[in-house]
């Protein structure tokens, strides 16, 4: 075929042609084989071309450069819309292509290009918008428009509100499996509600970890002192052996900040898993120009932006959400999913410690007043000076010596708050140590007048015998 000449004019149509490109229609199968003599007509059903007849039905265009390496493209509509095929390694290898690809090798042609893209009804409905052809009503119905700001003066300036009907939605776009859906949408529930497992906090009670890692330094003291109140024998013991002791008989106070501990924290955890999942998806598509007003459900572009994207994609006859999801495939790196793990390896740093210690420091109060004000004590002051007196010698379960009998050792095992006498382990040298209940004036008797104290002892114990 000579420059700029078509010898068959019911075969092809030159629509635009220079040194570098020409954009043809092609009408027949004999123009084809004319333009394209490489190519083989009967093998166009491979891209959706009838073969019963020697004419086209339907609108088929060519773009071919001029560079006898250059690439063919071929645009056809669709019942989706307008396609662009490359067809450069021949009918059977071709490939759908973006728009750009071809306008931006050849952006001679461009508006030629758009003139001849056909799209599907969202695309024509938001173009005859653009174009001023029409307003929209809010009788309007276009899959994903919730609404159409529509600028009279300005109709380019009009802006789309996107809108999901549902999560399932959303997710398709991002390509969202089903078991991470499962952890969106229970991260998500407005009424989200779980049973708590409370056995690794029961069990961190039991191993008194919570004490010593979730305790604060008022509510330690308080425990220790009621521990010294109920069992002053424990308070040099393991921290395991003052729980059990202290759940004994406070179990119903445990077990009441234990469930609120760990309901507070399920609720702590479960709140930074919704955080994280959902920062997946912050403002997702703002670098395409279309913003977030309702997270995760609702978005804005302005109508020209979208128009452009579905002709750059190739996709003028695809919805909104087609649209997005090719935009989420192509351009966007980000990873998202793989939330099973995910409450298991979060952490809750904004976790209300304050408030869970103040909630124990009220039960460990009520504790104390409970004891104090009991009958289990003959005289309450006196027991805690004995106490205090106590500790002071090295506290118990502490090996002693006797200050002026260096060979005699004993241990202070227990204070009996209904008498205010303190059981002490004296070291005889025989294989049990000998037993006795002392108030604090005979301990101290005991220890600085170990002589005496004993000639009274076996005094007392003589004349007990006469008696009897």
């Amino acid at each position: 075929m000579s420059e700029n000449k078509n010898p068959y004019d019911e075969d092809l149509d030159i629509i635009y042609e220079d040194d570098d490109v020409r954009l043809i229609e092609v009408m027949t199968k004999r123009g084809l084989r004319y333009l394209l003599p490489d190519f083989d007509p009967q093998v166009l059903t491979q891209v959706g071309v009838g073969n019963e007849s020697d004419s086209f039905s339907d609108d088929i265009y060519f773009v071919v450069g001029k560079d006898p390496e250059a690439e063919i493209f071929m645009l056809k509509d669709y019942e989706d819309g307008t396609k662009i095929l490359n067809v450069t390694s021949g009918f059977k290898n071709s490939k759908t292509t973006d728009v750009r690809d071809v306008t931006s090798k050849y952006p001679q042609i461009k508006e030629n290009i758009n003139k001849i893209f056909k799209g599907g009804e969202t695309f024509e409905y938001l173009k005859s918008i653009l174009t001023g052809k029409r307003e929209p009503k809010w009788s309007d119905e276009y899959p994903y428009i919730d609404d159409i700001k529509y600028n009279s003066d300005r109709p380019s300036s009009s802006t789309v509100v996107i809108k999901f009907g549902d999560s399932e939605d959303f997710l398709d776009v991002f390509g969202i499996d089903e078991d991470d859906r499962y952890y969106y949408n229970n991260a998500n529930h407005p009424y989200h509600y779980r049973d708590t497992d409370t056995y690794w906090y029961f069990d961190n009670w039991r191993d008194g970890e919570m004490i010593l890692s979730d305790f604060d330094e008022r509510n330690v003291e308080k425990f220790d002192h009621i521990i010294s109140l109920i069992a002053p024998g424990l308070l040099n013991s393991y921290i395991k052996d003052k729980v059990k002791k202290f759940d004994s008989l406070f179990s119903n106070y445990s077990d009441d900040f234990i469930n609120e501990y760990a309901s507070d924290y399920q609720n702590c955890i479960d709140d930074s898993v919704k955080e994280e999942i959902n920062s997946e998806f912050d403002n997702p598509f703002f670098k395409f120009g279309i913003k977030e007003i309702g997270a995760h459900y609702k978005y804005e572009a302005n109508i020209s932006v979208l128009l452009t994207w579905f002709r750059q994609l190739n996709m003028i006859g695809n919805d909104l959400k087609e649209l997005l999801t090719r935009l989420i495939e192509k351009f966007d790196k980000k990873s998202r999913g793989n939330w099973s793990e995910l409450e298991y390896s979060i952490n809750c740093p904004d976790f209300d410690y304050q408030g869970l210690n103040n909630t124990i420091s009220n039960s460990l109060d009520n504790i104390i007043d409970s004891i104090e004000d009991s009958e289990e004590f003959v005289d309450f002051d006196e027991y805690n000076r004995y106490l205090e007196y106590i500790q002071s010698l090295g506290g118990f379960g502490t090996v002693m010596t006797i200050p002026k009998s260096e060979n005699k050792i004993f241990v202070v095992r227990d204070l009996d708050g209904s008498t205010n006498k303190a059981t002490i382990a004296i070291d005889t040298g025989e294989r049990d140590p000998e037993y006795r209940k002392l108030s604090m004036d005979e301990l101290n008797s005991f220890l600085y007048n170990y002589e005496l104290f004993n000639e009274n002892r076996l005094k007392l114990w003589k004349i007990m015998k006469d008696i009897y």
